[in-house]
């Protein structure tokens, strides 16, 4: 399920898919919908060398969300950062995701 002409001309009406400086490598997010927020299309992802917020409410799946990528991420040799404000973060679950969190 993506999402419709209609809801995407909103995120763009609200800048959420507004064009930024170029940026050439990405790491996928996983989803189509979250790749077309995060770059403005549906095969880039997160861009690299930049810094990207992820916010919602608590037990939203902010958690999850980012340990799929930064496992994406690494697994391209890639270094991420994560700062968990909400203290969510637990190093046996990103395991599943192949993130190395030393």
């Amino acid at each position: 399920m993506g999402l419709t002409e209609a809801q995407l001309e909103q995120l763009e009406t609200a800048g959420l898919l507004r064009k930024g400086p170029k940026v050439r490598q990405f790491v996928d997010s996983g989803t189509y919908a979250s790749n077309r927020v995060l770059s403005g299309n549906y095969v880039d992802g997160f861009p690299i060398r930049s810094i990207s917020e992820i916010m919602g409410e608590s037990s939203s799946g902010k958690t999850a969300f980012l340990s799929a990528a930064m496992g994406a991420a690494q697994a391209q040799g890639y270094y991420v950062i994560m700062c968990d404000n909400e203290s969510s973060f637990q190093p046996d679950f990103a395991k599943i995701f192949n993130v190395n969190y030393d």
